[in-house]
């Protein structure tokens, strides 16, 4: 899990990110923090995806745009 500095790095660099990929486990561990919160609002599409053997789905998004 990212620290929050991470977190603040990542959010200051927003702006110019032009794809993100996330890898989405299918587990379920409780409660936790929202990965994006506190990032600016912006509108994304998913650009691809792929799936793995035991169901890890990968995404790539990129923003919208205007």
């Amino acid at each position: 899990m990212p620290t929050t500095t991470d977190r603040q790095l990542i959010v200051s660099t927003f702006a110019t990110l032009d794809e993100i990929r996330t890898w989405v486990h299918p587990v379920v561990r409780g409660r936790g923090e929202p990965i994006f919160a506190g990032w600016p609002e912006t509108r994304w599409r998913l650009a691809w995806w792929s799936s793995l053997p035991k169901g890890v789905m990968i995404l790539a998004h990129r923003p919208e745009s205007s």
